[in-house]
């Protein structure tokens, strides 16, 4: 790969698009870890020409780089790379918040790792761009929020019940003032929406774990005891 020092800017940026059309024959043929090379190889030649020429000339720069760092995500994504498409995305977004294809990208990723308000937003974002409009798509992303929300809600219901039925009449001890099912759940890996009331699941609950944890060890120590005399 030429020094990008050694270039003149018109090389530069002539260089960076047969990187990106190389990036883009790559991704065509599922070859998703050569189609990452040359967009990063594209962007490191973008990146040393952004203070260059006129306004003309900047703004040209500026799709180009956004063109692809659009492509590398979308590359990240394909590859599950998720923390990597993230990234790329979000250096899109802080130089235009509505790209719709940026924007697109990030509730994918949003609603792929459950930072189900994050998706929300991005969504909501989306709906109030008149280029998103058409497709279908805002629509499949609500479906696919509201679908993770549902699946979240019965897990949740699913979990209560399951230690319901564990706590030995810790209800009946208590007076039975804790609401069915309520703040039992600690939140999925990166559920922000559930993170609210996380920290309640180690309050109202811990007397019920605690109980259960003392009779799991009686039973393991009479069992070392039994072997023991055997």
């Amino acid at each position: 790969m030429p020094e990008p020092g050694k270039m003149t800017p018109a090389q530069r940026v002539e260089f960076s698009l047969k990187k990106k059309a190389l990036g883009n024959s790559r991704y065509k043929d599922k070859a998703f870890p050569a189609a990452i090379k040359a967009y990063k190889e594209a962007l490191t030649y973008i990146g040393s020409a952004s203070g260059w020429g006129g306004e003309e000339e900047k703004k040209s720069l500026r799709k180009l780089k956004i063109d692809c760092e659009n492509n590398l995500c979308a590359a990240y994504l394909a590859s599950r790379e998720f923390d990597k498409a993230k990234a790329a995305a979000l250096r899109v977004f802080q130089i235009d918040a509505e790209n719709v294809r940026c924007l697109e990208r990030l509730a994918k990723i949003y609603l792929a790792t459950n930072y189900l308000a994050k998706a929300e937003n991005m969504i909501h974002r989306l709906k109030n761009l008149p280029e998103a409009k058409g497709g279908g798509r805002v629509e499949v992303f609500e479906k696919s929020l509201e679908s993770k929300r549902e699946l979240e809600r019965k897990r949740k219901a699913a979990f209560a019940e399951k230690f319901k039925n564990l706590s030995f009449g810790y209800e009946e001890s208590s007076g039975g003032d804790d609401k069915e099912g309520e703040n039992v759940l600690p939140p999925l890996a990166g559920d922000d929406d559930a993170l609210a009331s996380s920290s309640s699941f180690f309050g109202s609950s811990w007397t019920m774990y605690l109980a259960f944890g003392v009779l799991v060890g009686a039973v393991a120590l009479g069992a070392i005891f039994t072997q023991q005399q055997m």
